[in-house]
């Protein structure tokens, strides 16, 4: 998966079982977005993932609070 910093992901294009980069459930990433762990941008009912926090997890791995395993 490509990531570009100014796109928003919705959360289930960015699990690994859909080809995305993050190794875990639909379940525990909006357990991490509602811990406030994943940046995201709400627009009204529908919840979108931050290019640019998903660009620094993959390229600085000391991003603070997130937990992935």
């Amino acid at each position: 998966m490509i990531i570009e910093s100014g796109k928003l992901y919705a959360v289930k294009e960015v699990i690994t079982k859909n080809g995305g980069i993050l190794p875990m459930s639909l379940s525990g990433v909006y357990n991490l977005i509602r811990r406030d762990e994943i940046d995201v941008v709400r627009l009204g009912k529908k919840v979108f993932i931050k290019g640019s926090f998903l660009y620094s997890l993959v390229n600085d791995s000391t991003v603070p609070n997130v937990k992935i395993s």
